[in-house]
């Protein structure tokens, strides 16, 4: 009798130990970042029609034509979502501390990269945190290799699809990634 509640007792460990989850290898893709602009002077407002377009039902390409705005009116742009669709990587080529929340990477770790935010800040992914570092788009020189935005070297960029939601003139809603068709999204120019 023994003998069975000890065996009984190995294999439910067993399978125990078997349920377990492995680490994630990486950030679950795809991201959505909601409400966001992918770049520095992005901005939601008012926005003009420079071509035909129509703005879709839901976040999908084959989603049906919620709405159709024409070249000349002027649309309100509500939110957005950028979506990472494959992640970019860069590697620390020594140990640093990076983001706000100060994530300690060790030499050769890959740091994951979720989109540019602007201006040589990206939203990155390192051990289940997300957070923002700035990583320069050129090789550093001289004084600069000692600081840690040196030490990161970017090897694979992100790929992302950035969809806007968009009220058209009389009130309906409907969502474009076709975003060269508006004018005025850059409040800096």
């Amino acid at each position: 009798m023994r003998l069975t509640v000890l065996r009984l007792l190995v294999v439910a460990v067993s399978i125990a130990g078997c349920a377990r989850t492995a680490p994630q290898a990486g950030p679950r893709i795809p991201y959505d970042d909601d409400g966001v602009c992918p770049f520095s002077c992005c901005t939601y407002r008012e926005w003009t029609v420079d071509w035909d377009t129509d703005l879709r039902s839901d976040r999908r390409d084959d989603a049906p034509a919620a709405v159709h705005v024409a070249l000349g009116q002027t649309v309100q742009a509500l939110t957005g979502v950028v979506t990472t669709t494959k992640v970019g990587r860069a590697t620390a080529s020594r140990q640093i501390t990076i983001g706000a929340t100060h994530l300690v990477v060790p030499a050769g770790e890959t740091i994951y990269l979720l989109r540019n935010v602007g201006g040589g800040d990206w939203k990155i992914w390192f051990n289940g945190v997300v957070d923002q570092q700035y990583i320069p788009n050129q090789a550093c020189s001289g004084q600069q290799q000692t600081s840690d935005e040196c030490a990161i070297q970017i090897s694979v960029q992100p790929e992302t699809v950035w969809w806007a939601k968009v009220q058209g003139p009389q009130g309906r809603e409907g969502w474009t990634r076709e975003i060269d068709h508006f004018g005025n999204i850059d409040s800096c120019g």
